[in-house]
């Protein structure tokens, strides 16, 4: 019997590799953020001791075309020899030396050598207690380079102080998946209004700086975070019926203008913000960001308990990828979640009726009939997009399955299907097939996300199947963090490229492609109905002036002339969807490469669609009548 043994799994280059993009991203304002939190996390520390400080937080960025620098400064704690092999060179754990009930947010450590691992190369200048520390790292190799007293010219080159800690962490460009520096105006807005700054922003003892170093020129802005100006509505402490030793404070305000919508969750002034102690850790709508007076209402939900179950239970509630989402699946989000909601509901209605829009406008039996329409092209939509990802509802159909043909790529390179649509937070496959006369498996494969929040998961060494019909397989996985994200995934190999359309859906796709209707005010007017594709729902506006004098008083849904003018927008934005979709999974050929003839093309495909299923939808929405029209 051979010799028994225990010991701790073993991690590889590639892995931390993928781990440092996971947890980063491509957008170097990622890490800008990891860094300066991590800053006024050392802070904290002092004013915990009552010891004084500048609290300045200096930002540089030497922007240029291959390699950029970004360089985090501040004058607190400095970073020794021990540290750095405790705080940078090790993997996990709790590093930062916080506890409890300090609160904060680096309660893993995570961040830093994540930085400088996805950036490719980086530096750390530091002084403590006059003696000058430095380290460099090169992918994933941290070089400790010594130490030597601090001399008056290294303290110059820091802008320290006599007697002062100073801590200089750079992050270098190496690695082509950083996405280029943005421009200072772009940086300063994103910086400002990312959600995790929002209180440091504010802190009268903080000041950031940020630097932009264009050759000979350097422009500073000071950053700040300006609040919406508003009142508040409410604050109240709620228990968890799950978690009884949990405070949960929650802050209501109503903002005095409209909140603009942001594309970037994370950017996002809607929503509320999920605070423990002394730190931001995520943003969250509760489920009202399709509500009227999502607008207006907003505010915090706060719990030191979040300090205990990170701290002391090591457990994860919040996605570490940096897009403010939650970890939905855990019982404290849960019910967290539940809550709140039950808080924000009546003061959210409360708001739509001041501003003289009810959330929703629709009577019973017409929306009985509507979602036998949805139903109706569930299936439709299955049938003719042939995918397994647009379920239905009910019974499982007893006819045989059709077994997917593995069909080689037509251009020789290409991702196959060409779109899909990925489950939020849930990783997808994504599938490339490479001729066998176009090259073999040693040729280098690039691939990239165009959207940060939708990524590359799986970019480990690269493995290419053979398929006996002549061509090469590879496959990878994407995931996407928010609900209605698009995106797409670039690929190229020896100067091919390809591209995939990505989009990000639900968690709940049983209920199909089309999962939910509408008549809503509030909505703008312009556009008499859309199609949400992140949750499936149609909508249409009950302000728009064809549909307004149609829905204005509940009576008017009996109306033989309502209900016609909802079939006629349901069926437009059903047969809209599925015709998209068909182009965007290569059902339908393309004819043309030129603009106006795809348009064409597109708008023929519509009208075919919507002719063979016009009638069949006005007897659903007029009459009920739905089983005589599925086969």
């Amino acid at each position: 019997m051979k010799k028994a043994w225990t010991n701790i799994f073993e991690t590889t280059p590639t892995y931390l590799r993928e781990q440092a993009r996971l947890t980063c991203g491509d957008n170097p304002i990622f890490a800008l953020v990891e860094l300066i939190t991590n800053s006024n996390e050392a802070y904290n520390k002092l004013d915990s001791r009552g010891i004084e400080h500048r609290g300045e937080i200096l930002i540089d960025i030497y922007p240029r075309r291959q390699v950029s620098k970004y360089s985090v400064v501040d004058y607190a704690l400095g970073l020794d020899e021990k540290d750095i092999l405790e705080k940078v060179k090790k993997i996990g754990g709790d590093q930062s030396g916080i506890t409890r009930e300090q609160g904060g947010r680096s309660f893993f450590g995570r961040g830093l050598k994540e930085a400088l691992i996805n950036f490719g190369a980086g530096e750390i200048i530091s002084i403590k207690n006059n003696i000058i520390f430095q380290a460099n790292s090169k992918d994933v190799e941290l070089s400790y380079r010594g130490e030597r007293n601090a001399f008056p010219i290294d303290r110059q080159e820091l802008g320290a102080n006599q007697n002062e800690n100073c801590t200089k962490i750079s992050l270098i460009t190496i690695n082509k998946h950083i996405q280029q520096t943005p421009q200072l105006d772009n940086m300063k807005n994103q910086l400002e209004k990312y959600f995790e700054l929002r209180d440091i922003l504010q802190n009268e003892k903080r000041k950031i700086i940020l630097r932009y170093h264009r050759q000979s020129k350097i422009d500073q802005v000071i950053l700040k975070f300006t609040p919406i100006s508003s009142e508040r509505k409410q604050e109240k402490t709620i228990k968890l019926p799950e978690f009884p030793e949990a405070n949960v404070i929650i802050e209501i305000y109503k903002s005095n203008i409209d909140i603009p919508e942001s594309k970037d969750k994370y950017l996002s002034e809607r929503g509320f913000l999920i605070c423990s102690k002394n730190a931001i850790h995520a943003i969250d709508d509760f489920g009202f960001e399709y509500h009227t007076a999502s607008s207006k209402i907003f505010g915090r939900v706060k719990s030191d308990y979040i300090d205990f179950l990170m701290r002391e239970k090591r457990e994860l509630l919040f996605d570490p990828s940096r897009s403010g989402g939650v970890i939905r699946k855990h019982p404290f989000i849960k019910s967290l979640y539940s809550e709140v909601k039950k808080v924000l509901a009546p003061i959210f209605d409360q708001t739509s009726d001041e501003m003289g829009k009810t959330s929703e406008v629709q009577d019973k039996d017409t929306d009985t009939n509507v979602r036998k329409v949805l139903q109706y092209f569930n299936k439709i939509a299955k049938e003719l997009l042939e995918t397994d990802d647009i379920k239905t509802p009910g019974p499982k159909s007893k006819k045989p399955t059709k077994k997917k043909k593995n069909l080689p790529p037509p251009d020789g390179f290409n991702f196959m299907p060409p779109y899909i649509q990925a489950t939020v937070d849930i990783p997808s496959t994504i599938t490339l097939k490479l001729a066998q006369e176009y090259g073999n498996s040693k040729k280098k494969l690039l691939l990239n996300s165009d959207n940060d929040n939708i990524k590359i998961i799986k970019e480990r060494e690269q493995i290419w199947e053979y398929n006996k019909k002549g061509f090469w397989v590879f496959r990878s996985a994407v995931i996407g963090k928010n609900i209605g994200d698009s995106g797409i995934i670039n690929a190229e190999i020896d100067k091919m490229k390809t591209k995939l359309i990505v989009e990000i859906r639900d968690k709940n796709k049983a209920k199909g492609l089309f999962s939910d209707w509408g008549i809503k005010k509030g909505l703008p007017p312009e556009q008499r109905v859309q199609y949400i594709r992140g949750t499936g729902e149609i909508l249409i506006s009950a302000d728009s002036p064809s549909v307004k004098p149609f829905v204005d008083h509940p009576k008017k849904f009996k109306n033989s002339e309502t209900r016609l003018l909802i079939a006629e927008l349901i069926l437009n934005s059903c047969c809209g969807e599925i015709a998209r979709q068909m182009i965007l999974r290569a059902k339908e050929p393309i004819l043309s490469q030129d603009p106006d003839a795809i348009a064409e093309q597109v708008q023929n495909l519509l009208v075919r669609i919507t002719n063979k299923h016009a009638r069949a939808v006005q007897l659903m929405v007029t009459k009920g009548k739905l089983e005589e029209h599925i086969k």
